[in-house]
């Protein structure tokens, strides 16, 4: 094959368009016609194809960056062969610029070349970590996509380090202008030699010009030899004072003067504070350099956003998310990072907002953005964090684990990320993200499909979350998390009305327990067993433990907070109970769960304004919060705005054609009072027992000021163990009647405390 063209169709790839041509081989746009993604092919060219040497090179850069997966090297899909033995390489195709075409529009800014020195410096870590040397590194080897993430490309002239080389004897390889003095002289080589071209990348970055130039390779190479860099009277050169030091040692002649290692250096430009530079040392000053890194990135909350499924089978996407799930589990445990939790960083799958346009919605310091693939029983997760300011890249590695290993993998994730951003970590949290032991595959991926299903939040998948868990435990009987999975199905399934409360909230309390007896550090399961003793078993003090317990262990826990808020406000402090419901709104900003109760209590405070004020502020942004207009209405009625408070009536039962035809006959009779009076009448005659409808009811006959039938509406939500019949005391549209004797009886049946007011 002489001539490569577009439309031709090689292996599986169809050609598009010609990209480039280099040394090693030209390359092309091409569309992989199985996987239907676009790739790169680089073919190498026939005069070197029929050489065994550069065949062997050919290969030998496949086989070394495709062992090198990492987010900041070129992703290598596979090495392939034409029927005229043409070799060809299938490689990531990435929109962007090469780091050679933006430093010839002139000096980079430093902020934004440290940037891309700190994402070279992980790509480089990974490969020497892995005995691989990349040979030529230099601008035209950098690629920088459109997102700002860096790729090093070219791995054709890196050879394992301890294998022979395969190039001829006598033969420079690389790129003159960026060859360390070493390499020039045909010596043997080591990664010093690229962390010397690293330096001069760095420099040309800065200075907008490599230190060393000529129009002859001789010439340059007896610069590398014999002259300094210059670093003062640069013209239009951007190379701090503080920097000039460690450029000096990037680039000393002799590589035992050099940075050691490329980590070394990573070291040393974290001890960069506010423009000064010391002659730090890797052996010394740790605890400067620990204080150092919290003042450059001082990092306190996050958001991991929905990872990417790199298999493009959306059967996987259940596992993509339960990686997703159990990461943001992982990261929750410690306290003193704000994460913010799965409902709410949903939104942005696939979205196109910059890192610091999610992080100021969000309101966090930092984002983790990551991939997983799953091989058969091969798991790979890619993970990058990102400086939520500045869509800097702080930090990127990636994993491989077998199936069975997937928790270890994910828990070495969260450790890792907490030692990135320097984050204060207590022993026992320590010991909790230690996961050692492996897992029965089938069983963790019967539970991944179980919380993928209970995600829908519907009923149908609150049925097949449950048929998921109920087979992990068939599986293995001592199975905790399955146990707690059902607890909390079966607990949503009452509270939300789906299924009659004293049916399943039993279960569910048996559930939790038999999980917590299994693993007492299941928050999910104290968080389930705290709602079950608040809401049904009227169990304060019990519940209170269970709460606590949960929000030890996960501090992040949202629901958690919302049930401690509600015990509060329960014990006579619905101020503390306020605060806790808008801490759970901060972890969950926007989910449904969160708001709703963060504006909620508000009325148990009397305050109606801001009630009125935050619900338009929510549904100008989330319309969709449609359980938030309970609180509207009562808001506006009891500030006496009857005609307001109608109008939110009709939107709440927009969708039942009975309910709303009652509220407008009864409006042309008498208004709003004659339009509540006849919603109220008909969901009293169509009432159905233990779906939370009696205490509605009953506050409907209350907005009306009807003592008799409230209090008998009450009698029957007292009698079904109602959940939100904990708000009773405190909440103001039964303000009419608790000097009734009555009333007394249902507050004494429940047992409220005795210090909240009356």
């Amino acid at each position: 094959m002489k001539n490569i063209f577009p439309g031709q169709t090689i292996s599986h790839y169809r050609i598009t368009e010609k990209l480039g041509e280099g040394g090693m081989g030209a390359i092309y746009k091409a569309e992989d016609t199985k996987l239907k993604r676009m790739a790169a092919l680089k073919f190498l060219p026939p005069f070197y194809s029929n050489d065994e040497e550069s065949k062997k090179r050919f290969i030998n850069e496949a086989r070394s960056a495709s062992a090198l997966d990492h987010p900041n090297i070129c992703t290598i899909y596979e090495v392939g062969e034409t029927d005229e033995d043409l070799l060809f390489i299938s490689m990531a195709l990435y929109e962007g610029i090469t780091l050679k075409d933006k430093i010839e529009k002139g000096p980079i800014e430093v902020d934004e070349a440290i940037d891309i020195a700190r994402q070279i410096c992980r790509g480089l870590e990974k490969a020497h970590k892995n005995g691989i040397i990349h040979r030529d590194i230099k601008p035209a080897n950098i690629f920088i996509t459109n997102d700002g993430m860096v790729k090093i490309l070219d791995f054709g002239l890196a050879k394992l380090s301890n294998q022979t080389k395969v190039t001829r004897a006598g033969t420079i390889v690389g790129t003159v202008a960026y060859m360390s003095p070493e390499q020039a002289m045909g010596e043997k080589i080591d990664q010093r030699t690229d962390i010397w071209s690293f330096g001069i990348v760095l420099y040309e970055m800065l200075a907008g010009k490599a230190p060393f130039t000529s129009e002859y390779d001789q010439a340059i190479i007896y610069s590398i030899m014999n002259e300094e860099p210059q670093f003062n009277g640069l013209s239009g050169a951007n190379i701090p004072e503080h920097l000039v030091p460690m450029l000096r040692r990037l680039l000393e002649k002799k590589p035992n003067d050099r940075y050691q290692t490329i980590e070394e250096f990573i070291s040393d430009l974290n001890m960069t504070i506010d423009g000064s530079y010391k002659k730090f040392s890797s052996q010394v000053i740790k605890k400067e350099k620990t204080d150092a890194e919290n003042i450059i990135r001082k990092i306190e909350s996050i958001a991991v956003l929905p990872l990417e499924n790199l298999s493009n089978d959306q059967e996987q996407e259940y596992f993509v998310y339960g990686m997703h799930d159990e990461l943001l589990t992982d990261l929750s445990k410690i306290k003193a990072l704000k994460v913010i939790s799965r409902t709410s960083v949903m939104q942005y799958k696939n979205t196109k907002k910059t890192a610091s346009e999610i992080a100021k919605e969000l309101n966090v310091d930092a984002l983790v953005e990551g991939s997983v693939l799953k091989v058969g029983d091969k798991v790979r997760i890619n993970i990058q964090l990102i400086d939520g300011g500045t869509n800097k890249h702080l930090w990127a590695d990636n994993y491989d684990r077998d199936l069975k290993n997937i928790l270890a993998m994910l828990s070495e994730v969260a450790q890792s990320i907490a030692k990135e951003i320097s984050i204060n970590i207590t022993q026992k949290e320590k010991n909790r993200l230690i996961v050692s032991r492996p897992i029965n595959p089938e069983v963790q991926l019967e539970y991944f499909k179980g919380r993928y299903s209970f995600y829908q939040f519907n009923y149908q998948g609150f049925q097949d979350s449950l048929a998921h868990f109920k087979r992990t435990i068939e599986i293995e009987s001592n199975f905790a998390m399955g146990y707690a999975g059902q607890a909390s199905v079966f607990f949503l399934l009452g509270f939300l009305g789906f299924e009659p409360y004293p049916e399943v909230f039993p279960l569910s309390r048996s559930l939790a327990l038999k999980a917590i007896n299994l693993d007492d550090e299941l928050a999910q399961a104290h968080t389930t067993l705290g709602c079950i003793k608040l809401y049904y078993d009227w169990d304060w003090q019990d519940a209170r433990k269970e709460f606590e317990r949960a929000l030890e262990l996960d501090p992040n826990n949202a629901i958690a907070r919302h049930g401690y808020g509600d015990y509060l406000t329960i014990m006579g402090y619905p101020d503390e109970g306020l605060k806790q419901v808008k801490l759970g709104k901060d972890y969950d900003p926007f989910s449904p769960i969160t708001i709703i109760p963060a504006i909620y209590h508000l009325i148990f405070l009397n305050r109606y304004d801001e009630i009125i004020d935050e619900c338009k502020k929510v549904f100008e942004k989330y319309p969709y919060v449609s359980g938030l207009r309970d609180s509207l209405r009562d808001a506006l009625w009891l500030k006496g705005n009857y005609e307001g408070s109608y109008n939110e009536f009709l939107k709440i039962y927009a969708e039942d054609d009975i309910l709303i035809l009652a509220l407008e006959q009864g409006y042309k009779i008498a208004g709003p009072r004659g339009a509540v009076k006849e919603l109220v009448n008909t969901l009293a005659n169509t009432f159905k027992p233990y779906t939370g409808d009696s205490l509605t009811i009953a506050s409907l006959y209350a907005l009306l000021n009807e003592k008799e039938a409230s209090l008998e509406w009450l009698e029957k939500a007292c009698q079904e163990h109602a959940p939100f019949l904990v708000h009773l005391k405190a909440h103001p549209v039964f303000d009419f009647i608790r000097s009734d004797p009555q009333f007394h009886n249902i507050i004494q049946t429940i047992g409220f405390p005795e210090s909240i007011k009356v």
